[in-house]
């Protein structure tokens, strides 16, 4: 007898994209697939859409709830299946994932968690970039979360370790994969891309990064302290990578104090986070890059590598620190202020793309070459707004 998947909607006002998230369940080549929605009550079309695949779903309600945890949790209180996961409203599966999950799982029998790969898209589904999962367990790391909206796991594991923990926010899924992984559950990775993560202005990361990563802290502390089994290097590594990353997260979410904090304390578990120097410069440009641009932040980039540079305390290897942040600086500046002129014209701020442009040409000279770059620039120079 094939194993039923069971797989929940958390939904609340993101009517834009719920349409494309149920349309990638209801349209996957396997069955018995048991689909629940749990929508918060939302105010906007969300309902509507939601009424025109009802006969399709097991079960669907509007009402409202104590949060995304709380809503996932209801649904996973009425599921029936073997095989569990949760998919959030703006996230998307590829065609023919849960066949390769129930495949799997039958020629692996003693796993109880598999996992794919990610991919990255934008608020009008256009692919961003493919983000090949790392290994989660106490034998290489666990400082990097799964990609949630890849993951499927066996009732029995859900069964051990109980529901999400409706307190928190946005790291209840890192927290069940902590408590499963503390459980003794075997994970697997299949390098395959299995379902799209979207990237928007609206969603809880984008606009509420320095909670975020407190609570982050707060996960990975209580895992730590609670799981003997854990080797000494691994905490240490982990707190170093993750208190690093969340000073510079939440600086740039304007939280320069606190960040400089998490910075510091990272030093003193690891005297080189990440591992390496040249990874850390590239983290630490990429995470820059990325946390303003998502933000749509009006932080100055340049501002925040000299405040980086400032940060890093007298360790043995800081000189080095300083002049791999140098040599990374630049070229990420650049590619930060191209993006931010694609942005600017995606949202009709005309009137600063071709100084975007200027300003990343000026450091990647080669996008001179890019006939994107130069559309955009010549269509918002001939906008009105843009010759005011």
């Amino acid at each position: 007898m094939s194993a039923t998947v069971s797989i929940v909607t958390p939904s609340y006002n993101q009517a834009q994209f719920l349409a494309e998230t149920i349309q990638s369940v209801l349209h996957q080549d396997y069955a018995p697939l048991e689909y629940i929605i749990i929508d918060g009550g939302s105010s906007d079309d969300s309902v509507n859409i939601i009424r025109r695949y009802a006969s399709r779903l097991a079960y669907w309600v509007s009402e409202r709830d104590a949060g995304q945890a709380d809503a996932i949790n209801k649904g996973w209180q009425k599921i029936t299946g073997d095989i569990v996961a949760y998919l959030n409203s703006d996230d998307v599966y590829m065609p023919g994932v849960v066949r390769q999950v129930v495949e799997f799982f039958d020629a692996h029998p003693d796993v109880d968690v598999v996992y794919g790969d990610r991919i990255v898209i934008d608020a009008q589904s256009r692919v961003q970039e493919i983000v090949p999962s790392r290994e989660f367990s106490l034998d290489t790391q666990i400082a990097e979360s799964l990609p949630q909206e890849c993951v499927f796991f066996r009732r029995r594991a859900l069964d051990a370790v109980g529901l999400l923990n409706p307190e928190l926010h946005y790291l209840m899924d890192y927290d069940l994969w902590l408590r499963m992984l503390r459980a003794g559950m075997k994970f697997q990775h299949v390098p395959q891309a299995w379902a799209k993560y979207r990237i928007h202005t609206t969603s809880k990361y984008s606009n509420q990064r320095v909670f975020f990563w407190r609570e982050m802290l707060d996960v990975i502390e209580a895992y730590l302290k609670s799981d003997p089994r854990v080797p000494y290097h691994l905490a240490a590594a982990t707190r170093a990578h993750l208190y690093f990353q969340a000073g510079l997260e939440v600086a740039c979410g304007g939280a320069r104090e606190e960040g400089a904090r998490y910075i510091h304390e990272s030093f003193t578990y690891n005297t080189l986070p990440f591992g390496d120097i040249e990874t850390l410069a590239a983290r630490a440009a990429n995470i820059i890059v990325n946390a303003l641009l998502l933000a749509r932040s009006s932080e100055s980039p340049e501002k925040l590598f000299v405040w980086l540079l400032e940060q890093i305390p007298p360790v043995p290897a800081r000189a080095q620190i300083w002049r791999a942040i140098e040599s990374v600086r630049e070229r990420a500046l650049g590619e930060y202020y191209l993006a931010k002129a694609f942005d600017d014209y995606a949202h009709g701020d005309y009137a600063h793309v071709a100084r975007h442009v200027v300003a990343g040409a000026r450091r990647i000279p080669a996008a001179l070459a890019n006939r994107g770059v130069w559309s955009i620039t010549a269509k918002s120079l001939m906008k009105p707004s843009a010759q005011r």
